[in-house]
């Protein structure tokens, strides 16, 4: 017998809020923030599907490592996101 369960889901807040304890976020960068957390955390539990929205979410019970792995490397994420735009810039021609 094949029974279909479907995988639990996380849902990442991709409001400007939810990002604010590390200065102004506009629309655009929580969106960028709410994608590297799916892109990272997806392949670390590659059996929660991770979905964004403009909501606000009380987790289920079970998805607190989710959390918490979350909290424990989103900021070395968001460090390298940054590194690695700032070095596909060009140069300035006037520099």
């Amino acid at each position: 017998m094949n029974i279909h369960r479907e995988r639990p889901v996380y849902y990442v807040s991709a409001r400007p809020e939810a990002y604010e304890y590390w200065g102004e976020v506009d629309k655009d960068n929580a969106h960028d923030m709410a994608k590297l957390i799916i892109d990272h955390a997806g392949k670390h539990f590659p059996r929660i599907e991770f979905r964004t929205d403009e909501e606000w979410h009380v987790h289920p019970l079970g998805m607190e490592p989710v959390a918490v792995y979350i909290d424990d490397h989103l900021q070395s994420w968001a460090n390298k996101a940054a590194q690695r735009k700032q070095s596909c810039r060009k140069p300035d021609k006037h520099s």
